[in-house]
């Protein structure tokens, strides 16, 4: 027992210690903090943490396109070359499995959404396409 403990304790060390782990922890990190600010009474009180919360979060989920890159081959240096270009990123054929499954999620929390018109606000005039 205390051997399948130990090689577990080594086996996620090990698993902790590869660069897309650290990458996707790192996302995981900032997209984390964006929601701390998103529910924090300052955030619905006044405006002034919308850009700081959507800049966490477009830097989460590039941290995000980067570590399944990483995960699916591509090198840290080949990695770091894509910059901020979170376009680029989303459209790499690496992340086409994560694109499907977020635009699965996407389409089933916008119909979600379409059942209360009044949440929508400005955004229930819009087609989901540009979200795409």
């Amino acid at each position: 027992m205390l051997e399948d403990s130990q090689d577990r304790k080594a086996r996620l060390s090990a698993l902790e210690a590869t660069p897309e782990f650290r990458w996707l922890a790192e996302s995981k990190r900032y997209l984390l903090a964006a929601e701390v600010l998103r529910q924090s009474d300052e955030y619905k009180r006044s405006k002034l943490l919308v850009t700081p919360t959507l800049h966490l979060i477009a830097h989460g989920i590039e941290l995000f396109l980067k570590g399944t890159l990483l995960r699916g081959g591509l090198s840290e240096t080949d990695v770091r070359k894509f910059g901020h270009d979170i376009h680029a990123l989303w459209n790499h054929t690496l992340n086409a499995t994560t694109r499907d499954e977020i635009l699965v999620a996407a389409n089933e929390e916008w119909d979600a959404a379409k059942q209360y018109p009044d949440c929508l606000g400005d955004f229930g005039a819009l087609d989901k396409v540009p979200f795409e």
